[in-house]
């Protein structure tokens, strides 16, 4: 029983969101309402460590909503590996919010990177046939406007036409999406 206990114990120090200290500067940014940053150097410029503070407040479960959600946002600013695997980490909670939050930045990603990515675009698509919440499917359309590989528009077109209740946010979507290529 005192080895389980201690085993339990010291897995209990590993685990991130228990481990990871307060972070006064990114809770502030996170929780306020105005001037927040609209791209990554403004970011940069309040917290100069920002992608390893928004990834920790993004996976503890411990943390507000508000501030997982943000810390999700603001990841698409961050368009590499270490973002996508986090942002891929969490499409699999069991939190709806955090999977459509994760879905959108993800397709915001390849936005952000601006050359596009084939197999984001095929796994944001995915998302938005197979999961199981309408929330975060509605979310995975949504994020599909922000793909700018051509497999985006098929898979929406694809969308309005076989499922009905996606049809007109795929529709919407599928316009939005072609007046911002279209700029």
């Amino acid at each position: 029983m005192r080895r389980f206990l201690l085993v339990l114990f010291v897995v209990s120090l590993a685990s991130p969101s228990l481990a990871a200290a307060p972070d006064p500067r990114r809770d502030a940014l996170l929780d306020q309402v105005d001037g927040i940053p609209t791209n990554r150097a403004a970011l940069e410029r309040q917290l100069p460590d920002a992608q390893h503070a928004l990834i920790q407040a993004a996976t503890d479960e411990t943390s507000t909503m508000y501030r997982r959600l943000r810390a999700i946002a603001f990841l698409s600013f961050y368009p590499d590996d270490t973002t996508l695997a986090t942002l891929d980490g969490l499409l699999k909670s069991t939190v709806v919010d955090v999977r459509a939050a994760a879905v959108y930045a993800l397709g915001r990603t390849t936005w952000v990177e601006t050359k596009g990515n084939q197999k984001v675009a095929d796994r944001v698509a995915d998302i938005a046939e197979r999961d199981p919440s309408a929330d975060v499917r509605e979310h995975a359309v949504r994020a599909l406007r922000w793909v700018d590989e051509p497999a985006a528009a098929t898979r929406l077109e694809r969308l309005a036409t076989t499922r009905p209740e996606l049809a007109p946010l795929a529709q919407d979507t599928l316009a939005r999406r072609a007046r911002r290529l279209a700029r």
